[in-house]
């Protein structure tokens, strides 16, 4: 009797473990293997205009892809790149330290600590196309008047700038984010250890790279191979500012592809998007790996 009730309670919490998880494992199962197995099938397809559909090709879409970068040189494709590894460079060298040391000086509750944080997670607080319309009128209106230049070009729209306002636009928003990330790691950190640093005299700069950074490591690792794969599909905040009509000289390659494949006459471009999509991944999957491992190993430890 008590075995068939042990077996009753524990098909209970079977199946109440199986209702929580059956949800999002449907949502992987579809929008995850569904979703790539289908992109691996759209790579080797192409589409029919006569028939409206797509028709088996084979490698032609890896080929032509590979041709648009070493052979034709496409240069709105070679420009994604370029653009992308800079995305890429100011994310890490400056976005990633800037959300460290503001989340290390809230984490210490300096003096407006309070007010800084408001101002990390306002973007946050509104919706982002609000805040985008609000943000284009800031830098179109006010900022000509504040520096007495009512016919400065927009930062918007002038060539040299436009792609800056918007990096630095999506740097400052991605601080909300890095933040929490930063702030939960860091408040980990045993107090005890910190009592005894300051007892043993350790300034602040030694704490933050002596044993802050050591201790949240493991994130920062993390937060890194997030912006690995960034580079791939990051495009930044191009889309909510300039919808499809952002010139060729400012896309990233996550807006390339965004824009070719949400275009109304985009089911021709699916195929070629698809094949990208498996080398950026062929690509992406050993360079992570490999940047995992040289930061485990040479990156600092907390012994």
């Amino acid at each position: 009797m008590k075995k068939l009730q042990l077996t009753r309670s524990k098909w209970k919490e079977y199946g109440f473990l199986f209702s929580i998880l059956a949800f999002p494992l449907a949502q992987f199962l579809v929008f995850y293997v569904g979703v790539n197995f289908n992109s691996i099938i759209l790579s080797l397809k192409t589409y029919n205009t006569d028939t409206l559909s797509y028709e088996f090709l084979g490698f032609d879409n890896f080929i032509d892809f590979f041709s648009d970068i070493f052979v034709d040189k496409d240069y709105t494709l070679l420009t994604s790149m370029k653009n992308s590894g800079i995305l890429f460079l100011l994310t890490n060298f400056i976005g990633l330290p800037l959300n460290i040391i503001i989340a290390y000086f809230i984490w210490k509750k300096v003096p407006f600590a309070g007010f800084f944080k408001v101002v990390v997670f306002l973007p946050s607080m509104i919706s982002s196309i609000v805040f985008v319309l609000i943000m284009r009128f800031f830098l179109d209106y006010v900022i000509p008047v504040l520096i007495g230049n009512p016919d400065m070009p927009s930062l918007l729209l002038n060539a040299d700038t436009s792609f800056y306002t918007i990096v630095i636009y999506g740097l400052w928003i991605g601080l909300a984010s890095g933040l929490v990330v930063f702030l939960g790691a860091m408040s980990g950190i045993d107090d005890e250890l910190m009592e005894y640093s300051r007892f043993e005299g350790v300034g602040a700069f030694k704490e933050f790279t002596t044993i802050v950074i050591p201790m949240i490591f493991p994130t920062v690792i993390t937060y890194i191979m997030a912006a690995i794969a960034g580079y791939f599909t990051n495009q930044s905040y191009f889309y909510a500012f300039y919808s499809t009509s952002l010139e060729s000289r400012d896309y990233t390659l996550g807006y390339y592809f965004f824009v070719m494949v949400v275009r109304s006459n985009s089911y021709a471009d699916f195929p070629y998007a698809s094949a990208a999509g498996l080398v950026f991944t062929i690509v992406l999957v050993p360079i992570t790996l490999t940047v995992k491992y040289l930061l485990e190993k040479y990156g600092p430890r907390t012994d």
